[in-house]
């Protein structure tokens, strides 16, 4: 008998009592976090009596403010995410702090959400020392420090469908009929009161047609130009009489720990001095949620920005780079994908871009 067989066991006894505690460890970017976010809901509904807490990184947790398919949320502080004037030791020791907060749960179960297993992330679930942890993991990099070891060898990657498969592994046999076929929304909270600074700031009303435009990418080979995004805007308005709503993530672009796009918006409103453009930088991820929930249609590269704005259900036209579709395509929502054979989103003709948000703004008259 296979001794994870065993584990797996130990923990389905465990799983239904009224005080099992889970931790789950997610410490990737903000599209990772988003994504999980249907695993938690599927889990909290096929065990409500179980407890659920959540290890984030302080970056993505707002992504978690409101939720109720959690208890907790801890956070800590990545070094490369430290604020200007923020010390080393100060994120260190807050860390550890941490750290000791979550040894005295007392967790059943610590889980390590991604495809692969990350050493990092082991790290933070080892840390709360709890009873077992579970993570995927490769039949030819096997892991003695995982208990409940799942192999999602031919399973697709994108993490909805895999966290299914985690479901399926983690929940007791006769529960398992209640879990969805497909795995729910992603889910994110609007901060009522920022979108309603926005809405009446900028009188928006629901009648007319909104077009968000978010112009950042973290990744080189994910970014469209100033010059086509101000082609497309202005095609869009003669179009669709739309309204403009230009985000981007502020700062400067050459800072190394959060490189921005002011220049670029800087320019891009130069360009478009002639269309009634909505300019907002969003500096936290509750302005970004909020000015998302305003638009009826998003274009964007494929990013943080995507799986919000799929999580608040907006149609989508998402280019995308070098990043697989398959894998990071945004979930259950209408959405267009486009790409181009170089995997470069600067190399997308505005015609392209265009005619699908065309598609995309028409389907929702």
């Amino acid at each position: 008998m296979d001794p994870s067989d065993a584990a797996f066991r130990t923990w389905h006894g465990r799983a239904t009592a009224k005080d099992a505690k889970i931790l789950i460890v997610q410490r990737e970017n903000i599209g990772d976090l988003v994504l999980s976010t249907p695993f938690f809901r599927a889990l909290h509904e096929a065990l409500p009596k179980a407890r659920i807490d959540v290890v984030a990184n302080s970056y993505n947790a707002p992504i978690l403010d409101g939720n109720g398919a959690i208890s907790n949320c801890f956070t800590y502080t990545k070094l490369k995410h430290r604020h200007p004037g923020q010390s080393r030791f100060a994120i260190i020791w807050n860390t550890l702090r941490m750290r000791a907060a979550l040894r005295a749960n007392h967790y059943d179960l610590a889980i390590v959400m991604g495809a692969r297993l990350s050493p990092n992330g082991l790290s933070l679930a080892k840390a709360a020392r709890p009873r077992q942890i579970a993570a995927f993991v490769s039949p030819s990099e096997p892991s003695d420090q995982v208990d409940l070891p799942i192999d999602s060898t031919g399973v697709s990657q994108h993490p909805p469908r895999l966290y299914r498969l985690l479901l399926e592994k983690l929940i007791p046999p006769d529960l398992r009929t209640t879990l969805p076929a497909i795995l729910p929304r992603c889910e994110v909270t609007i901060d009522q009161k920022l979108r309603q600074a926005l809405v009446d700031g900028e009188s928006l009303r629901d009648s007319e047609t909104c077009i968000a435009f978010h112009i950042s990418a973290r990744k080189v080979d994910q970014r469209w130009g100033a010059e086509k995004f101000d082609e497309l805007m202005h095609r869009a308005h003669k179009t669709h009489g739309a309204r403009l709503l230009l985000l981007w993530a502020p700062g400067a672009n050459g800072n190394p720990t959060h490189p921005g796009d002011d220049e670029k918006a800087e320019e891009l409103l130069a360009l478009t001095t002639d269309l009634p453009v909505i300019a907002w930088p969003t500096r936290s991820l509750p302005e970004l949620i909020a000015a998302l929930s305003v638009a009826h249609v998003v274009v964007c590269s494929d990013g943080g920005a995507m799986h919000i704005a799929a999580a608040l259900g907006k149609p989508l036209v998402c280019m995308f780079g070098n990043s697989d579709p398959d894998v990071w395509q945004a979930w259950a929502t209408q959405q267009t994908i486009l790409r181009d054979e170089s995997h470069t989103v600067g190399a997308l003709s505005v015609d392209m871009v265009e005619s699908a948000l065309n598609a995309m703004t028409k389907s929702r008259a």
